[in-house]
């Protein structure tokens, strides 16, 4: 005997997302498969270059800012400082051993200088009247020795013949030691302008090469001071 088999209610409603779910999937792999995924780009035809394909090397370019460094830096210092009057080498200019690059003046350098041959003139001048006065002493001082020993001789030769006289009994004694001490005190003042001449020569000798060494010292120092402009 048949019997009416009753339809369960919610049993198509329960698969219909897997249903769905199915669908998808096959739908988006056949979107995979047979889908065209070529993309589009829409440009203007007067900016496009149109040229035949060949092989060749490819050369390529990036353009990139940057700075140039030297490979070797050489640092340059003047041995003496001073104001720049003139540049004569331009930057980046090639350059060689004794060119001049700049021009400097240093005007306390010749304020120094001009001091400096002042003065040295002025010693020369000093050094110039010495030796003239040096030279003239040095003619006083012979015509005086020469003075000296004729006043010597004189007495000595009246001494004598005060003495000869003496012994005859023809003067008298007082004459006779007046005489005696005369010629004695003649030849001791020699001796001691003798002695004086002799230290007045030692001193001005002395005096003379000190003055001849300040004047060497001077020159040096005018020689290094131009060394000094030079550099």
């Amino acid at each position: 005997m048949d019997r009416v088999i009753e339809k369960k209610k919610g049993s198509t409603k329960k698969h219909i997302p897997y249903i769905a779910g199915g669908v998808l999937v096959l739908a988006f792999v056949a979107w995979l498969i047979f889908g065209n995924h070529q993309s589009t780009l829409k440009v203007d035809s007067r900016s496009v270059i149109v040229g035949n394909v060949e092989d060749g090397l490819f050369n390529d370019f990036v353009r990139v800012n940057g700075q140039v460094q030297p490979i070797t830096t050489v640092q340059l210092a003047p041995l003496e400082g001073g104001v720049v009057e003139e540049k004569v080498v331009e930057e980046g200019a090639m350059v060689h051993k004794g060119d001049i690059i700049l021009r400097l003046s240093n005007p306390q350098l010749t304020l120094q200088i001009l001091e400096i041959e002042a003065s040295l003139a002025e010693k020369e001048n000093i050094q110039r009247n010495t030796q003239l006065s040096l030279e003239q002493e040095k003619l006083n001082l012979k015509r005086e020795r020469i003075q000296l020993n004729l006043d010597v001789a004189r007495k000595e030769r009246k001494f004598k013949q005060y003495e000869k006289l003496f012994k005859e009994d023809l003067i008298a004694k007082e004459e006779y030691i007046q005489a005696r001490e005369d010629y004695n005190f003649s030849v001791q003042t020699r001796e001691l302008v003798m002695a004086r001449q002799i230290q007045d020569s030692i001193y001005r000798t002395s005096q003379v090469q000190k003055m001849a060494e300040n004047l060497e010292s001077m020159n040096r120092n005018m020689e290094l001071a131009r060394q000094r402009v030079d550099n």
